[in-house]
C-alpha cells in the first residue's frame, strides 16, 4: 500500500524493492539531460502500482540530497494525503503560486495534494495556469514528479505531458498485452516529443 507519509524505501531501505528503486534513481540520473526536472510517472490503468513508484523514487531522490516535489496529479479522486488537503486544485483556481498547502514530509521531501476533487480538471491543466505552477516550482526544487493519472483511463496525463522533461510508464508484468502497451506508447507519441 502506498503511504507518501512513510515511503518504504525511507522506512525499509533494505528491502529489496528499495534496492529496485535506487537503481531506477541512478538510471535516470544517467538519462536525464542535465536541465531536466520535470518527471511525469503515468501507467496504463489502475493498479499497477504507479503512485507507489512515484512515492518511493520521490524519496529516494530526496534522500540523495535533492530537493523534491511530489505532486499528486489526479484530480478526480486524489490519494497521496488526505482527502481533505487543500492542494493543486485551489492552486490553479486561484493561480496560488506560494508554498501554501505544500506539506514537507521528511528532509528535501514535499507533497502537494491534488485537493478539492474537480469534475473536469481539464479545465483547470488545459489553461496557461499549469504551466506557470510548473515554471514557478522548477526554479524552487531539483526535481518535480507528478503522478499523473493512467493514461486509458482520463485524457489528463496527455494534457500534462507537455510540461515533463522525461516520462515513466509503469507497467505491471503479464498485467497487458502488447497491443495495449504500443497504443499507450502511440498516445504519448503523438502528444509530445517528452522522452519517454
Amino acid at each position: 500500500e502506498n503511504n507518501a507519509r512513510n515511503p518504504l524505501v525511507h522506512e525499509s531501505p533494505d528491502e529489496p524493492f528499495a534496492e529496485g528503486v535506487r537503481a531506477l534513481r541512478t538510471a535516470l540520473e544517467f538519462s536525464l539531460p542535465e536541465a531536466s526536472k520535470v518527471i511525469m510517472v503515468s501507467g496504463l490503468v489502475e493498479g499497477v502500482g504507479k503512485s507507489f513508484v512515484s512515492t518511493n523514487l520521490a524519496a529516494s531522490f530526496a534522500m540523495s540530497g535533492k530537493k523534491v516535489l511530489l505532486v499528486d496529479m489526479d484530480l478526480r479522486r486524489g490519494h497521496l494525503l488526505e482527502k481533505h488537503h487543500k492542494g493543486l486544485c485551489e492552486k490553479l483556481r486561484t493561480e496560488n503560486f506560494t508554498d501554501e498547502y505544500i506539506e514537507k514530509m521528511f528532509e528535501n521531501f514535499d507533497v502537494l495534494a491534488s485537493g478539492k476533487r474537480v469534475v473536469n480538471p481539464g479545465d483547470l491543466l488545459g489553461k496557461e495556469r499549469f504551466g506557470t505552477f510548473i515554471d514557478t516550482f522548477r526554479s524552487k526544487y531539483d526535481l518535480i514528479i507528478l503522478d499523473t493519472p493512467p493514461v486509458f483511463q482520463c485524457s489528463d496525463a496527455l494534457l500534462v505531458e507537455k510540461y515533463a522533461d522525461y516520462l515513466i510508464c509503469v507497467l505491471r508484468h503479464a498485467a497487458h498485452s502488447m497491443e495495449s502497451i504500443q497504443d499507450a506508447l502511440n498516445m504519448f507519441d503523438r502528444s509530445t516529443e517528452t522522452p519517454l
